[in-house]
């Protein structure tokens, strides 16, 4: 097996932490752009999408450090076996 292929597996959890981390920055953001301070606004926004962007951002930055983590382990692991 090679090196390189081996190496990807962190790279996979890492990528997808960025894209929830994204996806909630892109919720955020729209919403806060397209805010018209009425009342339906506020309680959709604090219903519904609150909870999506802070698990968004929550499950991101823990794919993120598990990744780093699996990819320094992987690294370590093998540089001792060449």
């Amino acid at each position: 097996m090679d090196k390189q292929v081996r190496n990807k597996w962190g790279n996979v959890s890492v990528a997808e932490g960025f894209f929830l981390i994204l996806i909630a920055v892109v919720i955020l953001t729209l919403e806060l752009q397209t805010n018209n301070s009425n009342y339906l606004n506020y309680t959709v926004f604090y219903k519904f999408l609150v909870p999506i962007i802070s698990f968004c951002l929550i499950a991101g930055a823990f794919f993120v450090v598990i990744g780093v983590v699996y990819l320094r382990k992987i690294r370590n692991k093998w540089s001792y076996a060449q």
